[in-house]
């Protein structure tokens, strides 16, 4: 139910994220952003401003669990996919 962020280089912990209502499934790291997005088995994908360290969107497309989100190599889109047999492309840009 929680994002954790590490300081890669000590090994440390910087901050958990809280905010999906199961297990996070999937996470995706924007390619030029200081963003990322998360899928939950709540059946929710959340858009994360790392520097803020906040939830700054949250989508409820689908129907079922989430497994998966990926942006695209220009950061501009977002897709997730899910056990309800969709995947949902969302605007990020």
């Amino acid at each position: 139910m929680h994002v954790r962020l590490y300081d890669a280089a000590a090994g440390a912990l910087i901050d958990a994220l809280g905010g999906h209502t199961s297990w996070v499934t999937a996470v995706a790291p924007h390619p030029s952003q200081p963003f990322a997005a998360t899928s939950s088995s709540d059946g929710s994908v959340r858009l994360w401003d790392l520097t803020a360290r906040a939830c700054v969107q949250t989508a409820r497309e689908h129907g079922d669990q989430v497994w998966g989100v990926a942006f695209s190599g220009d950061g501009g889109a977002l897709a997730s996919v899910g056990d309800d047999k969709a995947v949902c492309v969302y605007a990020a840009g």
